[in-house]
């Protein structure tokens, strides 16, 4: 009995430290308002549209932010085999996530708001800094834009809720809510862990 629980446990370990993030299909359905927007990252300006991505990632509704201002996304296309990243694979994407779990799914004016908040903590710093320089018709955008970033203060998101689909080149990376997270290897080491023990505890009591 002692080997099956020692392979049992060898199993759960290499399962832990080998399972990769299943990759998805990922359909791009909609942006949730498209508000002009203006800013600048040090010297170099920009002039987009600002919103919040409507899409499905195996055919279950999910919402996105872009985190790439390198590449272009157009609505209506299907990207396959996509895989994900942790949020830590852009520069301080837990603090990105904080912003879309607390502010995302709102008007389409406080929508394009939340996008300049996530553009602002990934691309802004001291040396280069993020400047809002306004946007048309949606004049509120500035005031939400400094509600979210006075009030995300040094907060970050800790879960697992969120990842980053990498679909550059043929668009844009995306912080995306994803509909069934892959499991920490820790989280797993843990499970066996318990598992183990709970099958250890049986074996004592009924010894």
């Amino acid at each position: 009995m002692k080997k099956h629980f020692l392979a049992f446990t060898a199993f759960l370990f290499i399962l832990g430290f080998s399972a990769p993030a299943s990759a998805a299909t990922i359909t791009i359905d909609d942006i949730n308002g498209w508000t002009p927007v203006r800013f600048s990252i040090g010297s170099a300006s920009y002039y987009v549209y600002a919103g919040e991505f409507q899409l499905t990632i195996d055919g279950v509704e999910s919402a996105g932010y872009c985190v790439d201002l390198f590449h272009e996304t157009y609505i209506g296309t299907s990207f396959y085999d996509v895989s994900f990243s942790d949020i830590n694979y852009i520069s301080n994407g837990a603090q990105a996530a904080w912003l879309m779990d607390k502010y995302s799914g709102r008007s389409s004016v406080e929508n394009a708001a939340l996008q300049l908040a996530i553009w602002s903590v990934e691309y802004g710093t001291d040396n280069t800094p993020f400047t809002y320089l306004g946007t048309t018709g949606a004049g509120t955008v500035g005031y939400y834009l400094n509600t979210y970033l006075s009030d995300l203060g040094d907060n970050f998101y800790s879960g697992y809720d969120y990842q980053i689909a990498m679909l550059a080149p043929g668009a844009q990376n995306i912080l995306v809510k994803t509909t069934a997270p892959v499991p920490e290897p820790a989280t797993l080491l843990l499970l066996g862990s318990g598992l183990l023990g709970l099958a250890g505890f049986r074996k004592k009591i009924s010894g």
